[in-house]
């Protein structure tokens, strides 16, 4: 059978835009309805499986149905190993962009993320540094053992004056940090429409996790501050 007349009949929801290692996601919607408002102001060739979803870097055509999920197909012919294609495909490019972003809002300079460090593959971790790096957000999205968990933080503060954790859904790490410090902070994807939101949520423990926007959030020399959290002169505490 001819290259040309080879079909992707895999369901990719997510690319990325302007070139193959593009940060900038998108999530195209289910919804026929919401696939036309996506397309607005964009044309077909504006798509790519990113390099930072573990894609081919080859360009994605976004598909219009009306009885089946809207998505994005490969154009052939197709030799993509990407693994992951769903929903949250993408949310390690959305939270890295958003964080870098906020950290932009609250006045720091030299804002640079990275989406795949030494020694980690997409997905796993995402490093928001800033003040020419001295500074870091750490974002833990992949499961890590409590080891390797206090391995990496014990290293990264070799290398960095001030060091703060996001953790995944999916991390149970959060749970260690809790002890240690009294709380954890989360990140979240949720899709509102044709977007994916970044949400941080401030875990304590027996209680149910607080959600809220990274705009409502505060970076002080202490650390990170959610409106679930108070700081004071011994440091940041529970409100």
């Amino acid at each position: 059978m001819p290259y040309a007349e080879e079909e992707d009949t895999r369901k990719v929801q997510t690319a990325v835009i302007g070139r193959a290692e593009s940060d900038w996601p998108v999530f195209l919607p289910y919804d026929h309805d919401d696939f036309d408002r996506f397309m607005r102001g964009r044309t077909r060739d504006d798509f790519y499986c990113g390099v930072l979803l573990g894609g081919c870097g080859k360009k994605l055509s976004p598909k219009r149905y009306t009885d089946k999920k809207c998505h994005f197909a490969h154009r052939p012919p197709v030799h993509c190993r990407r693994t992951e294609t769903g929903e949250d495909s993408a949310d390690h490019l959305y939270i890295g962009r958003a964080v870098a972003d906020w950290l932009k809002q609250q006045g720091q300079r030299g804002v640079q993320p990275v989406y795949k460090p030494k020694g980690h593959q997409v997905r796993d971790v995402v490093d928001v540094s800033y003040e020419a790096g001295r500074r870091l957000i750490r974002v833990q999205l992949a499961r890590r053992s409590k080891r390797e968990w206090e391995e990496a933080d014990a290293e990264l503060r070799v290398r960095h004056s001030e060091l703060d954790w996001f953790f995944g859904p999916d991390s149970l790490l959060a749970n260690w940090q809790v002890e240690r410090q009294g709380y954890a902070l989360r990140v979240q994807c949720r899709s509102l429409g044709a977007i994916r939101t970044v949400e941080i949520g401030t875990q304590f423990p027996d209680r149910p996790v607080e959600w809220t926007s990274l705009s409502e959030c505060t970076l002080t020399p202490e650390g990170i501050v959610t409106p679930s959290l108070l700081r004071t002169p011994s440091g940041i505490v529970p409100r």
